[in-house]
């Protein structure tokens, strides 16, 4: 199944990586986020993960909405 979602997910962070200039901030989320899966904290695990994805998400957007920009402007 991994290998279906792999191209987008692939694409998701070559951008949202080029948006950030220090990823010490989603590396200590997916650390949190392994951590509150090993201890079976799965509240912290889902809000880990939400955040997460939603910072991924408006990353994307912003750098989206940048290239949309600088192809009309």
């Amino acid at each position: 199944m991994w290998e279906q979602y792999r191209p987008t997910f692939a694409v998701v962070l070559d951008i949202t990586n080029a948006q950030d200039v220090d990823l010490h901030a989603p590396a200590e989320d997916h650390a949190m986020l392994l951590d509150a899966t090993r201890r079976g904290d799965r509240e912290l695990a889902l809000t880990t993960l939400r955040a997460h994805l939603v910072g991924a998400r408006d990353r994307l957007r912003a750098a989206l909405h940048e290239t949309m920009d600088r192809a009309s402007g």
